[in-house]
């Protein structure tokens, strides 16, 4: 694939790859954090073509219950991503998750009363789990890395991987990727999830039997 006029061009089918402007953008442009109180100026407008005013909003999860309720709220495309505070390239890796749902997640405005608004509802939902305070959770979860990211579906996992700040074009292949698959192609890639994470679960076992230490402790990944 080629980038032509800020599209992803695929040269073998000789079209557009629609929703990726303002990708290239985010990957190519220096990074701002973006500031509470004045919406910040994005260098191309949200795919949706919405008004772009207003903080994006990204969850934050404490608990099993909160994070499964959050996953089953809403059939949109869902990416969470795990950090630890003191982590370095999770801090400089959440001011691009914060751009990316500034882009196309879903925008709030606080009232006069401290109440918030929908601004745009968005094409994914984001949410954020930090590790320490849910260790045990995150380990079932089979985070090892930090930062990383999950994908789900309609509750599933789709996919999910560590993903450092230099790594965010990574990120944003496979969010072009399943923002344009149907419910229906989703689901198969969750369903090929288990089959790979039921196998991993295997080779864990086995390697168990053979007294093969397995750390708990996440790596904070340095990229």
């Amino acid at each position: 694939m080629n980038i032509v006029n800020g599209f992803v061009v695929d040269r073998s089918a000789g079209a557009r790859i629609p929703g990726t402007r303002a990708f290239v953008a985010l990957a190519a442009e220096p990074l701002v954090e973006p500031q509470d109180n004045s919406p910040s100026s994005p260098s191309s407008q949200p795919s949706n073509n919405q008004p772009s005013s207003g903080l994006p909003k990204i969850e934050s999860l404490k608990g099993e219950d909160a994070f499964r309720n959050f996953l089953n709220q809403d059939d949109r495309l869902t990416m969470v991503k795990f950090y630890s505070p003191r982590c370095k390239s999770c801090q400089k890796f959440g001011m691009q998750y914060k751009r990316i749902g500034k882009e196309i997640g879903e925008l709030t405005s606080r009232n006069s009363d401290g109440t918030e608004s929908t601004v745009r509802e968005g094409e994914i939902r984001m949410a954020e789990m930090e590790y320490g305070t849910n260790k045990e959770f995150c380990k079932s979860l089979g985070i090892t890395k930090l930062p990383s990211v999950h994908f789900y579906s309609n509750g599933k996992l789709v996919d999910g991987f560590p993903c450092g700040p230099k790594k965010i074009g990574k990120l944003l292949d496979k969010l072009t990727m399943y923002r344009s698959m149907t419910p229906t192609e989703l689901e198969f890639e969750a369903d090929m999830n288990q089959g790979s994470a039921l196998g991993d679960s295997v080779l864990e076992t086995l390697n168990q039997g053979l007294n093969i230490e397995v750390t708990d402790k996440p790596t904070l990944n340095s990229f």
